[in-house]
């Protein structure tokens, strides 16, 4: 199931908050597909567009053009709105009210109320506070905080760095886009993805230089390996002989790191992203199980049971009644 980010930009939107979501969407759909396609093809999970209030071609701040951004009248829905970051510095510029015409409040309380995530970048916080959508904590430019208070008495104005409600996703600086769009990915996906995001990423290389760096590095692409290989048949000396590593001292390494072999987090893995597919997709349980790297049905019904004390049937039918997070995919 495809779902959709709409990218609002303005002419002073800076490059790197609206590329910044579409690079991870791009590398989001190759991850996915490529996973999935020993068993099936499956179409790109997202879909992201960029749009303005007139559409057409659009310059941004810092010189480039982007040639397809859609009118903002013709986007009738939206799991995930992404409010770029702007490039002003002060509340003077902020508060002028350029980045709040009428036709663009209405469009983002009808989003709003469907129950569309809401995303804002940097200065771009402000528009979520004038449509009145921060029903949730926000993160503020350091240098907008107080204004922000002023005009928004009732709200909740933080100076944290990024700030994840249910909702309500906020970054106070574009300097922050790639882990703040590393944390909208994990909104949509299961932390799994997001995880391969941030590994390919380097969003969490480690920063220390000591002993336990080489230790970091060897369970952080393990895992990244084997979210790739889901569907796939995989062992340990393939994934050792990749990293390079005896398999003892992978197996050492991953113990100390998540208290899991790396077949343990593997089948973690598996039954965990089962586990979504069986809610939110219609797919047959026979299917998931080999998307998940299950040739034998019955394996994996006895591990999917052992790990989740049901059946996989009797786990559908009881989430059937239960409403869940929609913006969540299956994968």
């Amino acid at each position: 199931m495809t779902k959709h980010i709409a990218v609002i930009c303005f002419p002073e939107t800076l490059g790197i908050s609206a590329s910044a979501i579409c690079d991870a969407a791009y590398l989001t759909n190759l991850h996915i597909q490529r996973r999935s396609a020993l068993v099936e093809h499956v179409p790109p999970p997202l879909k992201v567009t960029l749009a303005s209030l007139r559409g057409g071609a659009l310059t941004l701040a810092n010189g480039q053009t982007l040639s397809n951004v859609e009118p903002l009248g013709q986007i009738a829905s939206a799991d995930l709105v992404y409010l770029a970051g702007v490039g002003v510095v002060d509340p003077e510029a902020l508060f002028a009210g350029r980045f709040w015409p009428p036709e663009l409040l209405t469009w983002l309380a009808a989003r709003g109320a469907e129950g569309a995530l809401m995303a804002a970048s940097g200065p771009s916080v402000a528009i979520l506070a004038e449509a009145g959508l921060a029903s949730e904590a926000i993160a503020a430019p350091s240098w907008a905080w107080l204004s922000l208070r002023a005009r928004y008495p009732g709200l909740s104005i933080e100076k944290e760095d990024i700030i994840i409600g249910k909702r309500v996703m906020t970054s106070r600086s574009v300097g922050m886009e790639p882990k703040f769009v590393h944390h909208l990915i994990r909104q949509m996906f299961t932390p799994y993805t997001a995880d391969w995001l941030a590994t390919v990423g380097g969003l969490d290389a480690p920063n220390n230089e000591d002993e336990t760096a080489e230790a970091d590095r060897i369970v952080r692409v393990a895992k990244a390996w084997l979210n790739e290989k889901l569907a796939h048949p995989v062992s340990m000396g393939e994934l050792s002989s990749y990293l390079a590593v005896s398999e003892r001292t992978l197996r050492r390494h991953f113990l100390n790191a998540t208290g899991q072999t790396p077949l343990g987090y593997l089948q973690t893995l598996r039954i965990d992203t089962a586990r979504t597919m069986l809610i939110r997709t219609e797919r047959s349980i026979i299917r998931i199980a080999n998307l998940v790297g299950y040739r034998n049905l019955r394996f994996f019904h006895d591990l999917f049971k052992l790990q989740t004390g049901m059946s996989p049937g009797a786990y559908r039918r009881a989430a059937g009644d239960k409403p869940f997070y929609r913006t969540a995919l299956d994968y």
